[in-house]
């Protein structure tokens, strides 16, 4: 399997060119799909998140996979899933929000801890490093 972001003329047109290669004589069936690139939350917003989630855990007491579930719910609401045949609901995964919604996820878990006397750093912010080194 061959995955390419494109993004200019070009690039779609050398794409194009080697598909038509890959794909030969079309002797047996291929499948080729094309979708608009969404940058997938980053690697550092995840582990804020579970640095949040550990200190959240510490001062309440509820079990961070817990928070977990339970801000999904709050947040992000629920899909319908396919399990062995029967169909489930689910709160929506965070794997597929981008930056930007995971952005917004995080700081309306940040506002809604404050009404529970929770502070949650945020890499600039005064007290990042404590947490860092707490929570790490």
């Amino acid at each position: 399997m061959v995955t390419k972001i494109v993004s200019t003329q070009q690039e779609l047109d050398s794409c194009i060119k080697d598909i038509r290669m890959a794909c030969g004589q079309l002797e047996r069936p291929h499948v080729i799909t094309a979708k608009v690139f969404r940058k997938k939350r980053s690697i550092s917003q995840n582990n804020v998140y579970w640095m949040w989630l550990s200190c959240i855990e510490e001062e309440t007491g509820t079990d961070k996979n817990d928070l977990h579930i339970a801000f999904r719910q709050r947040f992000l609401g629920f899909v319908m899933v396919s399990v062995l045949g029967d169909n489930v609901m689910t709160p929506k995964s965070t794997t597929i929000l981008t930056t930007g919604e995971f952005t917004n996820y995080l700081e309306k878990i940040r506002l809604l801890m404050l009404d529970y006397d929770i502070t949650l750093p945020a890499p600039n912010d005064p007290g990042w490093d404590e947490m860092t080194v707490r929570y790490s």
